[in-house]
């Protein structure tokens, strides 16, 4: 699958650093340190870049890959922040999963699939 004649592969390949500095950005906003929060840093880059990858493959437009990826990270950077700060419980968890779950089925059943 090609963007702008590149491989999706080296595109995403390219927009993963950036994408671990705006995860950066984001625990640094919340005041988290960086010695607690690199761990997070990583995984969550590595599973967005994997779920973006995975994504390209179905028959969907790129609105449709964009927001699962999208929602994917809300719920990631969602729970992963309430942990590092110690506020990580049922509720939270459940907030977040039921958000993303009504969301990802709405987009999912409205999509165009090619």
């Amino acid at each position: 699958m090609t963007l702008l004649k590149f491989n999706a592969i080296l595109a995403l390949a390219v927009a993963l650093p950036i994408v671990g500095l705006v995860l950066y950005q984001f625990f640094w906003v919340h005041k988290i340190i960086w010695r607690s929060s690199w761990p997070f840093v990583i995984v969550i880059a590595l599973i967005l870049f994997e779920a973006a990858i995975v994504l390209s493959y179905l028959p969907a437009g790129y609105y449709v890959s964009a927001f699962v990826v999208t929602l994917l990270a809300y719920v990631m950077l969602g729970t992963s922040r309430a942990f590092l700060q110690n506020m990580l419980n049922k509720k939270v968890v459940t907030s977040y999963l039921v958000v993303a779950g009504i969301m990802a089925l709405i987009v999912l059943f409205s999509a165009r699939w090619s």
